[in-house]
């Protein structure tokens, strides 16, 4: 059976019994109009809550549950005796029902805010993703890149430039030196031409004639000859330097290309650059969207909650309504009266801490997404509103907190007006068992409660319930209380300690410090209790602890701890170490000096003679130095 289920069942039962007393008080013979009345509102309620095979509908039991109120209110105040005692009973016992309507309608607001933080969860994915995505996006910048490549095509261009020159210059000599060349060959032909003409003269003339003309003419052979040489020469000069030519051609298509290639990566940049800052647009946008809609539903869960909250003081109105009217029927019917009022109570202080527990999961929400939350990821980047977030977050945990604190105080009410219930036999054992259970219940609202789950980890319930304890007196500053969790070998040892206590308590009232504070690493001796540290305790839970047990030993540490606590179990008891205890113990006479001086300091604190830290450490030293030169005297 769901716990749901078994609340309902238990709610019928109780119910049922209060009904059944009322009429046993209302009786039946010669029935006055008010006896009539809270009979009649009796009848009704049993009729809808336990009389049936099952209970009416919701609307219709709140409907009754109204019904029997507007019947009993004039009986319950202007009746007497025992009439008035079952007005108010009854009166209590409808305005107790008719909480179940608003009770109801927190657990519907509950449902939907659930829905709307789930919702909210989903989002802030969302926005974690996107924006992640835009940022790899944004960072996508060849900037550099493109530069370097302008530069270079700029180069490029100038060594083009160059060899298109160098070219130029080049099939220009090999120009000029194919038409020197030509010239030559020419002239040579000239001259070739002009020595056949009078080769073939010197055929027609006499011998003595034609040997004059043979001369001349091999004369003009010769200068044929060297101008052939010449042109040949000059070509193939030419010819020497034409293969440059083709080279600076290449050289020039070479950087062609090399630009070209150097264009394309530039293109390509340039398209991936676009494409990057239109993913980073569109993932932005896609932020934006989650970011707004994720403050629509946090404005949305803040309204549900608005509806939890008006749903949740109208059941604590009728709740309390409920255990006053019932409290007002303690003369005429005290045990039925301070069950009534016991119940209400217990059902009050339920719903305190529903609501702390929602408050407290809206809150880790709230400072989640506001990155006001040290145990949860920080929200990169942070979103629009989140100190917004982080504001309510922390309003939301201290409304939780007090919460808590009215869940104490109705337990209390409820355990008190239960043990108060005169009874015998089986039934006073199971009241003084509801008052136990109620007194666990006060003290987890309240904070004090061993956290079942930090204890099935460590493993021992006898020491977590230890090392809880100690921390709850630590954070409560119970120092006294922390000594008697400490195992102090010796008696001296107990009382330096108790001495330690005493200081401290006078410094935290007159100087707002404790001594161990104030003393830090300025004390000759260290820290009394061998390095001990109350206040660092005070901010640790059991949750946050990590215990390794060894046989009878056992060592915790926690973030924040200077150093592990160690603990022994001594006659079957888990007890705290103090480091170096035993050389303490082994100081034996000087301590109870030491002690009177630390009583001594407390006095002086106290009565306003040291009124500084800086007097306190130099009195202290003052006197340590006596106490140890005076032992060492007695000693010789």
């Amino acid at each position: 059976m769901r716990e749901r289920d078994v609340l309902t069942a238990r709610r019928v039962v109780r119910a049922a019994g209060l009904i059944l007393g009322v009429l046993t008080l209302v009786g039946c013979d010669r029935e006055s109009d008010a006896a009539k009345a809270v009979r009649s509102g009796a009848t009704e309620l049993v009729a809808t809550t336990g009389g049936g095979a099952a209970p009416a509908s919701p609307s219709v039991r709140d409907a009754t549950f109204k019904s029997v109120s507007s019947k009993v209110t004039t009986p319950a105040t202007e009746s007497s005796g025992s009439e008035q005692a079952a007005a108010l009973l009854l009166l209590s016992e409808s305005q107790f029902g008719q909480a179940a309507a608003p009770a109801q309608a927190i657990v519907e607001a509950e449902r939907k805010a659930r829905s709307a933080m789930a919702t909210i969860g989903t989002l802030l994915d969302l926005w974690s993703t996107h924006s992640a995505v835009a940022d790899v996006a944004e960072s996508f910048d060849p900037s550099a890149r493109l530069s370097e490549i302008a530069k270079a095509k700029e180069e490029i261009d100038a060594q083009a430039a160059q060899a298109g020159v160098e070219q130029q210059q080049i099939e220009a000599r090999v120009n000029a030196l194919r038409t020197q060349a030509g010239e030559k060959l020419q002239a040579a032909a000239s001259r070739q031409a002009e020595y056949e003409a009078i080769m073939a003269r010197a055929l027609r003339v006499s011998a003595t004639q034609a040997a004059e003309l043979v001369r001349e003419a091999n004369a003009i052979r010769r200068q044929g000859d060297a101008l052939r040489l010449a042109g040949e020469t000059i070509n193939a000069d030419a010819d020497a330097i034409a293969p440059l030519i083709e080279e600076a051609q290449l050289r020039v298509a070479q950087l062609r290309n090399q630009k070209a290639d150097l264009e394309r990566q530039e293109a390509e940049l340039r398209q991936r650059r676009e494409a990057a800052q239109q993913r980073a647009s569109e993932a932005r946008t896609a932020a934006t969207v989650a970011a707004n809609q994720l403050d629509e539903y946090v404005t949305a869960l803040n309204n549900y909650r608005d509806e939890a909250k008006d749903a949740y003081s109208r059941a604590v109105e009728l709740y309390g309504k409920s255990a006053s009217t019932a409290q007002r029927a303690n003369s005429d019917s005290p045990a039925m009266a301070r069950m009534a009022q016991g119940g209400a109570q217990h059902a009050l202080a339920q719903l305190h801490v529903q609501r702390a527990q929602d408050l407290k999961v809206y809150a880790t929400l709230l400072e989640t997404i506001g990155n006001a939350n040290p145990k949860a990821p920080a929200v990169q980047p942070p979103l629009p509103y989140a100190s917004k977030y982080a504001q309510a977050g922390k309003a939301a945990r201290e409304e939780a907190a007090e919460m808590l604190a009215a869940a104490a105080a109705a337990y209390d009410n409820a355990k008190t007006a239960f043990e108060s219930v005169r009874a015998q036999g089986e039934t006073k054992d199971r009241l003084t068992a509801l008052g136990a259970a109620l007194e666990r219940a006060k003290e987890k609202a309240e904070g004090k409660g061993l956290d079942e789950a930090a204890a099935a980890r460590v493993g021992d319930a006898a020491l977590a319930e230890t090392i809880n304890n100690i921390l709850v007196a630590s954070r409560e500053r119970r120092n006294a209380d922390v000594i008697g969790y400490m195992h102090l070998p010796t008696p001296e040892v107990k009382n330096l300690m108790e001495a330690v206590v005493r200081l401290d308590e006078a410094c935290l009232s007159k100087l707002g410090k404790r001594f161990q504070e104030i003393a830090a690493s300025g004390m000759p001796m260290g820290s009394m209790g061998g390095g001990f540290d109350a206040g660092a305790l005070g901010n640790l839970t059991l949750d946050a602890m990590n215990v390794t047990i060894t046989g009878g030993s056992a060592t915790a540490t926690a973030e924040g701890l200077p150093t592990p606590l160690e603990f022994v179990k001594v006659d079957g008891t888990w007890k705290l170490k103090i480091p170096g205890g035993e050389m303490m113990a082994m100081a034996g006479p000087m301590l109870g000096p030491i002690g009177g001086v630390m009583d001594e300091l407390a006095a002086a604190v106290s009565d306003g003679s040291i009124t500084t830290g800086e007097d306190l450490m130099q009195r202290f030293q003052t006197r340590l130095q006596e106490v140890m030169m005076n032992s060492m005297q007695g000693e010789k």
